[in-house]
C-alpha cells in the first residue's frame, strides 16, 4: 500500500518513523517540485448592451443589469394605455380618441354603429346600423366596421376579410351579456382595432385553421375563461395588446390571459398581460406555437378551483413559446413552466421576478421550472427573488439551459422555510450553464442530485450564498449528491457558507469533473459557527480537479471521507485556511489543508498545500495518499499520520517538505466527527 509519494521525515521530526522509513533529509536537500498552474478565472454574464428603452442598472457585485422598467418602476395607467416594457411609461395601445363618436381616417364603404341608434340605418355615418351583428350581414372582404363611442352589449362573428375598429380603447367597449362561447369569434383575415372586449364569455375565439386575425391596440379586461383562445391551426398576430383580469369559469377553472391549443400560432408585439388567473400565456396540444415579442406578463392569480397554478408562461404536451424582451413579475408558482416532452420555451433579455408561492399550500414559486422532459432556455437574463428555486429542472428529458444569466437572492419556500437553491437539478434531468453568474441564494447556489442527473457548464461563479432560513444549515456553493454529476470548466466558489463544493455520494454515487476551480472564503455554518470548508467528498463520491485554487476557507480546505471516495487533484494550490469560527467549543479544530479518512484516497500531482496553523495534510482511519511532484509547506505539521501501515520507503515521486515547523507527526489529533453535519 503507498499512502504518500516522498518521505514525510526531514530536520525538525520528533514523530517515530513508520513502517520501513527513508533516512532524514535536510531542508537544503528538498527535492525541485513543479508548482502547480494557475487556474483560469469564469467570464461574466455578458449582458450588454441592453435592449433598446431597457435600463442599465449597477448592483454591487453583480454585472451590470439591463432593467425594463425606470427608476420609477412600472406605471400604473389609465384606461386604454399600458406600459410595456423598454418605455418610459404609459403610452396608448392604439390611436387616440377621436374628437367626434367615430374613428378618423375610415375609408369608404365603411359600415357604421352606434349603439341605441335608431332602427333602420344603412351604415352610413348619419344613419349608423344600431348592432354590430346587423352591420355584418352581407359585408364582403375588405369591409370595415366603425363602432362609434359606447359600450356595445352583444356577441360578434367576423365574417371572412373584416375589420372591427372602435373609435379608441378607452372609449369603445364590447362587452358579452351573458355566458356563452365568445365575445367576438374572427373568421379568416379578420383584424379588430382600438377597441376593449370585457363581459362573462372568452373575450376572442379563433377556432379554425381556415381562420386569422390581427390586433392592433386592442384591450380584452375582465372577460371569463380566457381572454384570448386560439385553436385548431388558427393564426393571430396582434401589435399594443393588454390583457387583463381575466376571470375563472363558473366551477372555477382557468381565467387564461392567451391560450393556444391544437397547433395553433400566436404572434404578439407590444403586450401586457396583467392579474389574469391559472397562466397568463398557454402553448399547448398539437405543437401549437407563441411568440413575443417586448411583453410583460404580471401578477397571474392562482385558479379559484383549487388555489394551485398562476404561472406565467406555460408550454405543455408540445407547446411552445419564444419570448425576446419579456418580463415576467410576481405570477405564481412558476414564472416560466415546461411540461412533456417536445414542449420549449426560450427566453432572450427576459427578467423573471419576484414569482410567488401558490396559495394552496405555500409551496413554490420558482423563476424557471421544466419536468417531464420539457425543455427551457434562456440567454440574457436576469431571475431575481423568486421562491423555493431560482431554476428547477427535474425527471427524464428535461433539460434547462442558461446563458448569460444572473440568478439572484432566491427566497426560501413559504410553506417550511427551506431551500431558496439558485439552480436545482435532479431525477435524470440535464442542465447546461454558460457565463451564469449564481448570487445571494439560499440553501445551495446550485444542488445537483439523483443517478443520471447532469449539470455542465462553462464560466459559472456561486457567491454569498446563505444558510437555509428554517434552521440556519447549509449554505452550500454547489452540492453535488446521491447520484449525480457536474462536468465543467472555470467555476468560482466565494463566500458561500459550510461548504464550497460538497459531494455525498450514496446510494448511488455522486462525481465531479472539474478544470480551472477557485474556491475562497467559505464561510462557517451560521448555526453551529462551525466548518467553513472549500472542499467535502462523501460516502463513495469522485472528486477530479484539475489546476484550482483553494484560498483562506476555514477547517479544512479539501476533505474526504468514506470507502470508495477518491479526489484526484492536478495543478491543484490550497493555501492559508483557517481555523473554525465555533472556537473552543468546536467538536474538532484540525485546520488541515487537506484531510482523508476512513478509507478515503487522495490523490495529487502537481501541488501546494501552504500556510495551516495545524496541518498541511492529515490521514487518519485508513484515509490514503498518493502524492508527486509537490509541496507541502509553512504547516505547523506537514502531515499528520493516523493510518497505519503506513510504508514510508515506498514514495516514488519526490514532494518537497520546506518551512514546516514538524514535517511528519503520527500522534493523535482529533478528528471530524463523522456524525456531524459535512461530515460522512
Amino acid at each position: 500500500m503507498v499512502l504518500l509519494a516522498s518521505a514525510c521525515v526531514g530536520h525538525g521530526d520528533d514523530a517515530p518513523a513508520m513502517g520501513d522509513a527513508a533516512p532524514p533529509r535536510s531542508p537544503d536537500a528538498a527535492p525541485e517540485v513543479t508548482p502547480p498552474a494557475l487556474p483560469l478565472r469564469p467570464a461574466v454574464p455578458l449582458l450588454l448592451p441592453c435592449p433598446p428603452g431597457w435600463r442599465e442598472r449597477v448592483v454591487d457585485g453583480v454585472p451590470t443589469l439591463c432593467d425594463p422598467w425606470p427608476v420609477t418602476g412600472r406605471a400604473e395607467c389609465p384606461a386604454g394605455e399600458a406600459h410595456f416594457p423598454g418605455t418610459q411609461g404609459c403610452a396608448l395601445l392604439g390611436r387616440a380618441c377621436p374628437t367626434g363618436d367615430f374613428p378618423d381616417d375610415l375609408p369608404l364603404g365603411t359600415r357604421h354603429v352606434r349603439t341605441g341608434a335608431a332602427p333602420g340605418g344603412d351604415g352610413s355615418a348619419a344613419a349608423p346600423y344600431a348592432t354590430v351583428a346587423a352591420a355584418i350581414v352581407g359585408a364582403l372582404p375588405g369591409t370595415t366596421i366603425a363602432l362609434a363611442r359606447g359600450v356595445y352589449d352583444e356577441r360578434v362573428r367576423l365574417s371572412t376579410g373584416v375589420t372591427l375598429r372602435g373609435a379608441c380603447a378607452s372609449a369603445t367597449t364590447l362587452r358579452a351579456p351573458t355566458l356563452g362561447l365568445a365575445t367576438i369569434t374572427a373568421g379568416a383575415m379578420t383584424a379588430v382595432e382600438d377597441l376593449t372586449i370585457s363581459g362573462a364569455s372568452v373575450g376572442i375565439h379563433v377556432d379554425s385553421g381556415a381562420d386569422s386575425l390581427r390586433l392592433e391596440g386592442v384591450a380584452i379586461d375582465g372577460a371569463t375563461g380566457a381572454a384570448l383562445s386560439v385553436t385548431a391551426a388558427a393564426e393571430v398576430f396582434a401589435r399594443r395588446v393588454l390583457i387583463a383580469r381575466t376571470t375563472p369559469q363558473a366551477d372555477g377553472r382557468f381565467g387564461r390571459g392567451l391560450e393556444a391549443i391544437l397547433g395553433a400560432r400566436v404572434e404578439l408585439d407590444f403586450a401586457l398581460f396583467l392579474d389574469n388567473h391559472d397562466a397568463g400565456v398557454f402553448a399547448g396540444q398539437g405543437g401549437s406555437v407563441i411568440v413575443l415579442r417586448d411583453v410583460a406578463v404580471i401578477g397571474t392569480r392562482e385558479q379559484q378551483s383549487d388555489r394551485e397554478a398562476g404561472r406565467g408562461l406555460v408550454a405543455a404536451m408540445r407547446g411552445r413559446i419564444a419570448a425576446t424582451r419579456v418580463v415576467l413579475e410576481r405570477n405564481h408558482d412558476a414564472g416560466a413552466l415546461a411540461v412533456h416532452a417536445g414542449s420549449t420555451i426560450v427566453l432572450e433579455d427576459a427578467v423573471v421576478r419576484g414569482t410567488l408561492p401558490v396559495a394552496s399550500d405555500l409551496r413554490f414559486g420558482r423563476g424557471l421550472s421544466a419536468g417531464l422532459g420539457g425543455r427551457i432556455t434562456v440567454r440574457r437574463g436576469l431571475l431575481d427573488e423568486n421562491h423555493d428555486d431560482g431554476a428547477f429542472v427535474a425527471l427524464t428529458g428535461s433539460r434547462l439551459e442558461l446563458f448569460d444569466t444572473v440568478v439572484r437572492g432566491t427566497k426560501p419556500r413559504a410553506s417550511d422555510g427551506r431551500f431558496g437553491h439558485g439552480l436545482r437539478v435532479q431525477e435524470n434531468a440535464r442542465a447546461h450553464a454558460e457565463r451564469v453568474l449564481v448570487k445571494g441564494n439560499r440553501t445551495a447556489g446550485i444542488a445537483v442530485s439523483d443517478p443520471g442527473t447532469l449539470l455542465e457548464f462553462t464560466d459559472l461563479v456561486v457567491v454569498d450564498t446563505e444558510s437555509q432560513e428554517a434552521d440556519r444549515s447549509s449554505g452550500y456553493g454547489v452540492v453535488v449528491g446521491n447520484g449525480g454529476r457536474v462536468t465543467g470548466s472555470r467555476l468560482r466558489l466565494e463566500r458561500n457558507r459550510t461548504v464550497g463544493l460538497a459531494l455525498e455520494g450514496t446510494p448511488g454515487g455522486g462525481s465531479a469533473v472539474l478544470e480551472d476551480v477557485e474556491i475562497r472564503g467559505t464561510r462557517a455554518a451560521e448555526a453551529t459557527l462551525a466548518f467553513g470548508r472549500g472542499v467535502n467528498v462523501l460516502f463513495g463520491a469522485t472528486l477530479d480537479l484539475t489546476r484550482a485554487l483553494l484560498v483562506e476557507n476555514r477547517d479544512l480546505g479539501l476533505a474526504a471521507f468514506g470507502a470508495g471516495t477518491r479526489v484526484t487533484l492536478t495543478d491543484v494550490a490550497i493555501r492559508d485556511t483557517k481555523p473554525q469560527d465555533c472556537g473552543d467549543s468546536c467538536a474538532w479544530n484540525t485546520t488541515s489543508h487537506v484531510g482523508a479518512y476512513d478509507s478515503a484516497l487522495l490523490q495529487a500531482t502537481r501541488f501546494l498545500f501552504r500556510g495551516s496553523p495545524v496541518c498541511g495534510l492529515q490521514l487518519a482511519s485508513g484515509g490514503t495518499a498518493e502524492l508527486s511532484d509537490g509541496e507541502i509547506s509553512a504547516n505547523q505539521i506537514g502531515v499528520n499520520l493516523q493510518s497505519a501501515p503506513f510504508y514510508l520507503a515506498r514514495l516514488g515521486e519526490p514532494v518537497r517538505y520546506v518551512e514546516n515547523v514538524i514535517n511528519l507527526d503520527a500522534t493523535a489529533l482529533p478528528l471530524p466527527d463523522p456524525a456531524a453535519p459535512g461530515g460522512p
